[in-house]
């Protein structure tokens, strides 16, 4: 009697200790496609850690999804740049009539927190 109940002690304690342990695999969120460096964006990672280029820790990269605004710029999934977003003067997607400008007109206050010499 008292071996079967010391096999069932033990056999139900392998089945614990296991499920108690921390899975080594982590689990990403649903709205992230994958992970990247933001300096090599060729590295793609199905979970967070590190470039094995540079050591950085590697960024998530969210799903696109077809019913949102077009991605901010610098993002590693955008297409381009769409505009200076978060930039005082600069509006992003800002349509105007006429042919297209390759012009922009940077802020005074941008102008000097970067260092370009006044005009005189």
């Amino acid at each position: 009697m008292k071996s079967i109940t010391l096999k069932l002690l033990v056999l139900a304690m392998l089945l614990v200790i296991p499920a108690c342990s921390k899975s080594s695999k982590s689990i990403k969120p649903p709205d992230v496609d994958y992970y990247t460096c933001t300096m090599h964006p060729s590295v793609h990672a199905e979970a967070p850690g590190k470039c094995p280029i540079c050591g950085m820790d590697l960024v998530p990269v969210m799903k696109k999804d077809s019913s949102s605004s077009p991605p901010a710029s610098g993002s590693p999934s955008g297409g381009g740049m769409q505009g200076m977003a978060g930039m005082p003067g600069m509006q992003s997607g800002s349509q105007t009539s006429g042919p297209p400008s390759h012009e922009f007109v940077v802020p005074v206050e941008r102008q000097q927190q970067i260092g370009v010499p006044m005009q005189r």
